[in-house]
């Protein structure tokens, strides 16, 4: 049993077919819920800083790196990035 949405999303293709079906709610409501966090941009920065790459922020803290990314502060934020 998955524990977060992102491993359930990575690991199966039943995802898809519960989205699919509208069912995705009533499957992941013991999920803990990742996107709950308000990203200001302190945050995003000091966040970034644990990644090297721009992939690796995106695919490892999609939440900071899309609220950075939304709200035109992803140069900054990627600045130390290779």
């Amino acid at each position: 049993m998955y524990r977060r949405k992102k491993d359930w999303r990575k690991n199966t293709k039943t995802y898809s077919v519960a989205k699919n079906r509208g069912l995705l709610d009533e499957c992941t409501k013991h999920m803990k819920v990742l996107w709950e966090k308000k990203w200001s941009k302190d945050k995003c920065l000091e966040n970034a800083l644990n990644y090297e790459t721009k992939k690796d922020w995106r695919e490892n803290s999609c939440g900071a790196y899309s609220a950075a990314k939304r709200n035109k502060w992803i140069d900054e934020c990627c600045q130390h990035m290779k």
